[in-house]
């Protein structure tokens, strides 16, 4: 719990959960194919490590680091605490995939005059698309990096930026916002004091970590509070829907959290012989947000899924 007993930055809060559950399943990355890769807090901490003491020997300090990585997974999280443990500003963004780099590549392009980031992390340098990245922004392959711990290195001031969260930019150049280490901390707080479980929360979702509710519902609630986060990717999600609740079911997740839209196709999607077979009856808080919300996708979730054990209300 971070509450009352907050340290001054997320990494350091990472580090004191990661002390008391260093054995404990933190992040959860089901793939497309059905691979389930598992990292224990004491894991992410062993994967951290590296990225900072990389970043801290050849950066500085509020400087800015894209992450162009596949949107959730292992690699993201301690890409993005390996940012914050050394010092500097994260700054999540999709990845250009080859053959369409027109439009996510201006928006890239406006993303780094805005920021100007000195470097980019990327899972190898042979997966970069050409061109993606201006010469003033080194990439930074994770698959190179050593093993190394992370020593010496300060923590944060709650008023440090802990990352920048844009836009989209669908209607207009992409536009950050600032997220403080402190801000960030507080929206984990004010989620946490929302819960009232002795449990500890487990969010299951499939949003990239460059998304708001992504990063924060999904991924940094429960790693700053000593929960579980389950993910998969937006594309796992989108070919087959169901394996969202299949995942709430089978690893027993408390918590999910999705847009509209993404309640309403596993409406459409998951048939109701096949909800009947599912069992959601862990679930205390379904978290519909990020975009327009609808009533009426909303009691048609609650009603299409009571058959697996899914109240309408706690």
């Amino acid at each position: 719990m971070t509450d009352g007993n907050r340290s001054s930055g997320v990494s350091a809060q990472f580090t004191r959960v990661a002390g008391e559950f260093p054995d404990r399943v933190a992040l959860r990355f089901l793939s497309g194919d059905g691979t389930v890769t598992e990292r224990t807090y004491a894991q992410l901490v062993a994967e951290r490590d590296p990225v900072a003491a990389a970043l801290a020997a050849e950066f500085a300090p509020g400087d800015r680091a894209l992450l162009l990585l596949p949107p959730t997974g292992p690699q993201f999280v301690a890409a993005f605490l390996g940012c914050v443990h050394a010092g500097l500003v994260a700054v999540p963004v999709p990845l250009p995939a080859s053959g369409r780099l027109n439009r996510a590549g201006d928006r890239l392009a406006g993303i780094v005059a805005d920021c100007d980031p000195v470097v980019a992390l990327v899972a190898d340098a042979a997966g970069l698309p050409p061109g993606v990245l201006p010469d003033a922004v080194r990439p930074l392959a994770l698959d190179t990096l050593p093993p190394a711990p992370a020593t010496g290195l300060p923590d944060r001031a709650p008023d440090e930026i802990a990352f920048l969260q844009y836009s989209s930019g669908s209607t207009g150049t992409p536009k950050a916002v600032c997220n403080t280490h402190d801000a960030v901390l507080r929206q984990v707080d004010q989620l946490n004091a929302m819960w009232g479980f002795p449990e500890p929360i487990h969010v299951a979702g499939w949003l990239p970590l460059y998304h708001d509710m992504g990063m924060l519902q999904q991924a940094l609630l429960p790693l700053l509070t000593g929960g579980t986060a389950t993910m998969m990717s937006p594309a796992t999600f989108a070919a087959d829907p169901a394996r969202w609740l299949r995942a709430a079911s089978t690893y027993r997740a408390n918590w999910i959290a999705g847009p509209d839209f993404g309640f309403a196709r596993c409406v459409e999607a998951v048939p109701a012989a096949e909800a009947a077979t599912l069992d959601l009856g862990a679930i205390r808080y379904v978290a519909n947000g990020a975009e327009p919300i609808r009533e009426q996708t909303v009691r048609r979730f609650a009603a299409h899924f009571a058959a697996a054990g899914l109240p309408p209300r706690r």
